[in-house]
C-alpha cells in the first residue's frame, strides 16, 4: 500500500471502542517489507467485492480517533485492507460499493480461521493486531519543518526504520569520499551528522531530538534525505514494472477468478497503490497485456477505488 512512511488516516477498523486505531486515527504508515511479508488475497462470496488484499503495515500513530493528539507517538503493526471491486460492476457504482463496505467492515468476524491465519502469516502474531482500511491524507497544511516535534520524530523514525532506506542511506554516507560528492556544504555537514543514527540507539535518539528542535535543522535533514532517496528510488519503480510484466507474460498463467495467478495479480496491482507513479505504471502494463480478459474493467475499478479512498480520507481528516 505504502512505500516510504505516508501520513495516513484510518477510514474503518476492527477496533471500535477505547484507545486504539479506530476510525479517524492518523499516523505514518509503511508496508513492512513486501518481499519478506507479501500481500495476501482473501476471496469473498459477494457480487460486489471480489475479495480483499491484506498487507502488513507498520504505523506510528500520532492520533487515535478524533482526539487532538497523542502525548507520544505509538507504533503498532496492523493489517491494511484494500477491497477489490467486481470488475463486472459499473464504474459509477464503485463509490456506493466502497461506502457500504466501509460502513459494514467493523462488523466482520475477525476471529475466523482465515483472518487468524492471515495475521500469523503476515505479522507472525494474532493478538492485538487490528485490521484497518487506510488512505493517505493530502497534508495541504502540514510542513515537516514546523509541525510538532512528536510528528516530526514519528515521520523521521518511521522512514529510518525501513531496512531498504537505512541500508541505502548508509551506503551514501558511510565514507567521506562519498559524502564529498554531495552537491552542497549544507548537505555534506548534515550527512556527517546523520551517521550518528547508525552508532547506537542513544545516539539515534539524540540526533532526532537535536534535529527536531529547530526548523532550520529539520529543513537541512529533509533536503538531504530526499536527495539521497531520489538516487535509489528509481530501482524500486523498475522492480515493480519488472514483476508485473513477468506476471502478465502471455501464456504463462491462466487468469480466472479464484486462481492463484489472479489473486497474485490483485496483490501486485495494489502494492504501493498510493504511489501514483508506481500505480499508474502498473495499470499501463495491465491494459497492454494480452494475458487476460476484462483488463480495462479491472484497471478502471482499481483506479476509481484509489480515488474514492483518497476522497474519503480528505472528508474524515476535516472532522
Amino acid at each position: 500500500m505504502f512505500s516510504d512512511p505516508t501520513r495516513a488516516i484510518v477510514l474503518s477498523s476492527s477496533h471500535t471502542k477505547g484507545v486504539g486505531p479506530r476510525i479517524g486515527s492518523i499516523g505514518y504508515a509503511s508496508s513492512i517489507g513486501i518481499e519478506l511479508h507479501p500481500s495476501r488475497f482473501i476471496q469473498l462470496n459477494s457480487q460486489f467485492v471480489t475479495g480483499l488484499v491484506l498487507t502488513a503495515i507498520r504505523m506510528s500513530f500520532i492520533r487515535y480517533g478524533y482526539e487532538k493528539r497523542r502525548p507520544k507517538y505509538e507504533v503498532k503493526l496492523i493489517l491494511g485492507v484494500t477491497p477489490i471491486i467486481n470488475e463486472l460492476k459499473k464504474t459509477e457504482e464503485v463509490d456506493s460499493i466502497i461506502s457500504t463496505f466501509i460502513d459494514k467492515f467493523p462488523k466482520t468476524d475477525f476471529t475466523t480461521h482465515s483472518w487468524l491465519s492471515t495475521k500469523m502469516d503476515l505479522i507472525n502474531k494474532t493478538d492485538n493486531i487490528e485490521v484497518c482500511i487506510l488512505a493517505p491524507t493530502k497534508n495541504t497544511d502540514l510542513d515537516l519543518r514546523t509541525c510538532s516535534e512528536m510528528e516530526f520524530c514519528a515521520w523521521f523514525n518511521s522512514f529510518m526504520i525501513l531496512e531498504y532506506n537505512k541500508v541505502s542511506i548508509w551506503r551514501s554516507i558511510h565514507k567521506e569520499n562519498v559524502i564529498e560528492r554531495l552537491r552542497s556544504k549544507e548537505m555534506r555537514d548534515c550527512a556527517r551528522l546523520l551517521s550518528m543514527y547508525y552508532r547506537s540507539k542513544n545516539e539515534a535518539d539524540d540526533l532526532v531530538n537535536y534535529v527536531s528542535a529547530f526548523p532550520e535543522r529539520r529543513d537541512s535533514m529533509i533536503k538531504l534525505i530526499r536527495a539521497l532517496k531520489a538516487t535509489y528510488s528509481r530501482k524500486l519503480l523498475q522492480n515493480h514494472d519488472h514483476h508485473i510484466c513477468n506476471l502478465l507474460l502471455e501464456g504463462r498463467y491462466t487468469f480466472k477468478k479464484g486462481t492463484e495467478a489472479m489473486n497474485t495479480l490483485y496483490c501486485k496491482l495494489t502494492e504501493f497503490m498510493f504511489i501514483d507513479k508506481a500505480f499508474d505504471s502498473k495499470l499501463d502494463v495491465l491494459k497492454k497485456s494480452k494475458a487476460l480478459k476484462n483488463k480495462e474493467l479491472i484497471a478502471d475499478k482499481l483506479k476509481r477505488t484509489k480515488e474514492v479512498l483518497e476522497s474519503m480520507a480528505d472528508e474524515i481528516s476535516e472532522k
